[in-house]
Order: C-alpha cells, then sequence, then structure tokens
C-alpha cells in the first residue's frame, strides 16, 4: 500500500502496524511537484520503507515519477517531504513579499530574478520563474481552488513545526508560520 498523501511519520506507522497482520505492506511515498508533475508523470516521491517492498511497486512508481528518492525507513518518506515542504513553502512566502518589495520600489522584475538567480537569493522559483508563474496560475484558478491548496499549505506548515517538537528542535521562523 503506497500513502502518497503528506501526513506525519508516525500515520503510515500506524497503518503499517494495522496492516501487517493482513500481510501488507506500507510505504510511503508523499509526492511533491504539482498539479502539473502529476499530469505529466514527473513527480518526485520521497520512499520510506523495506527496499523489498519498494521494489515490487518500481514500475509503477515510474510511471508517476522522474525523481524516486529512497529515503530510508517507514516514515522516512514523510519526514523527508515535510522538510521539502518547509523550506519551499517559506521560500514561497519569502520570495512573494520579496518581489512585491522590488515591485513597488520600481525595479524590474526580469532583472531582479535573473540576479537573484546567479546569486545566494536562488530558489526555485528564480531558477524557473516561467515554471513559477504558471504554478501559481494553476493555484489560483478560483477563490475555491486557492482556498483548499491554502488548507494544504497549512496542513504541512504545521505538521513539519510539530515534528520539530517531537524532535526537540527549535524552529522559530517556521513557528511564525505555524504558531505553536
Amino acid at each position: 500500500i503506497l500513502i502518497m498523501s503528506t501526513c506525519m511519520p508516525a500515520t503510515v506507522r500506524a497503518a503499517s502496524e494495522m496492516l501487517a497482520p493482513y500481510g501488507a505492506a506500507v510505504i510511503d511515498a508523499p509526492v511533491s511537484g504539482g498539479l502539473g508533475g502529476a499530469e505529466n508523470g514527473t513527480l518526485s516521491i520521497m520512499l520510506g520503507g523495506p527496499d523489498a517492498a519498494i521494489d515490487q511497486v518500481m514500475d509503477i512508481l515510474t510511471c508517476l515519477g522522474r525523481n524516486l528518492f529512497r529515503c530510508g525507513e517507514l516514515g522516512a518518506g514523510q519526514t523527508t517531504k515535510l522538510i521539502n515542504n518547509m523550506i519551499g513553502l517559506t521560500n514561497l512566502f519569502l520570495v512573494s513579499e520579496a518581489l512585491d518589495m522590488a515591485r513597488h520600489a520600481g525595479l524590474r522584475l526580469d532583472s531582479l530574478v535573473a540576479a537573484l538567480d546567479a546569486s545566494a537569493g536562488r530558489t526555485a522559483l528564480s531558477r524557473n520563474a516561467a515554471a513559477a508563474r504558471q504554478q501559481f496560475a494553476t493555484w489560483s484558478r478560483s477563490p475555491e481552488g486557492f482556498a483548499a491548496l491554502m488548507g494544504i499549505v497549512r496542513k504541512d506548515i504545521g505538521s513539519a513545526a510539530k515534528l520539530a517538537r517531537e524532535h526537540a528542535v527549535g524552529t522559530p521562523l517556521l513557528d511564525t508560520l505555524a504558531p505553536v
């Protein structure tokens, strides 16, 4: 059983414990890449679980994604995905604020993005600004779709903060986005 949604590592471990008596193997396999990645079969998939179980579903996984990462034991895929979202989402919010500041300051955004991409300000958003704009356009097709996306963002940021607390890791910046 592939658990491809983003959830807490303990959730996939609990599912595995419940299903083990029935002989079912559980693999955590959360994805990144958005709607476009799903439609094009180019998702990144972060895998956690026994190698033998992952090997059995590799044909399915290669149809869904191009970047398959074996992250470790069951729950490691979820941990990797939560860390990925923690970085990606906080970057998204910070870059949005920075671009708004640049626009108000009268900067040419194409030059700014090129300078950021060649400098320490490089992010996934500067690396491929056209793809970032397309992703945002997809997310904001409707108020309902955007609200649903923001619900997922809140869940994932909250889960990352919860995971940090479980490991007694201080995350003051993350905590401003996901208050305890």
